[in-house]
C-alpha cells in the first residue's frame, strides 16, 4: 500500500510542470515564464503509466489546458510529457522529469519542445513545484506553480 502511494506520488508529481534552464529559440526572445495550476492524474500501476488532465494560468498563453502522458520510472520518479492548449488554440509541448520530495509535495523540471502557432519553435525550461492529494481509486489531484524562461 504505501509502494502503491509512492508511485502514485510521483505520478502526479511529475505530471505538473517541469523546470531547467532556457535556451533561445532562434530568433525568439527569452521571457519569464509563470504558471499556477491544478490536474488530477490518473495511474495505471500494472503498466506503470498516468493520464493527467488540468488547467492553468500560463504567462503568455492566458488561461490553458493540459494534458500528461508519463511513465513511472522508480517509486519516487517518473519521466513525461505535456501538451498545453492556450485559449486561441495554440500549443506548447514539454517533456520532464519529476521526483517527490516529501510525503505530499513533488519537483518537477520541464524542457518546452516547441508547440504551434505563437509558440512554433519555442524552447525554454521551467521548474514545478506542488503538492498532491491521493485518491485511493489511482487519482491523485495536483497543485502547482511553475517559474522558468520560454524564448518564442
Amino acid at each position: 500500500m504505501r509502494k502503491f502511494f509512492s508511485m502514485l506520488a510521483v505520478v502526479f508529481a511529475i505530471a505538473a510542470l517541469s523546470t531547467g534552464v532556457a535556451v533561445g529559440a532562434p530568433g525568439g526572445t527569452d521571457r519569464p515564464l509563470q504558471v499556477s495550476g491544478s490536474a488530477v492524474n490518473t495511474v495505471d500501476f500494472v503498466n506503470g503509466t498516468f493520464v493527467g488532465e488540468g488547467a492553468a494560468q500560463i504567462t503568455h498563453l492566458g488561461r490553458s489546458t493540459i494534458h500528461i502522458d508519463g511513465v513511472l520510472t522508480g517509486p519516487t520518479t517518473s519521466a513525461f510529457t505535456t501538451t498545453v492548449v492556450a485559449a486561441n488554440g495554440d500549443t506548447l509541448t514539454t517533456s520532464g522529469t519529476g521526483a517527490l520530495t516529501g510525503p505530499n509535495t513533488f519537483t518537477n523540471l520541464q524542457t518546452i519542445t516547441g508547440g504551434t502557432g505563437s509558440f512554433a519553435g519555442a524552447t525554454g525550461a521551467f521548474t514545478d513545484t506542488g503538492t498532491f492529494a491521493l485518491d485511493p481509486s489511482n487519482r491523485s489531484t495536483i497543485t502547482f506553480t511553475s517559474t522558468g524562461t520560454i524564448s518564442y
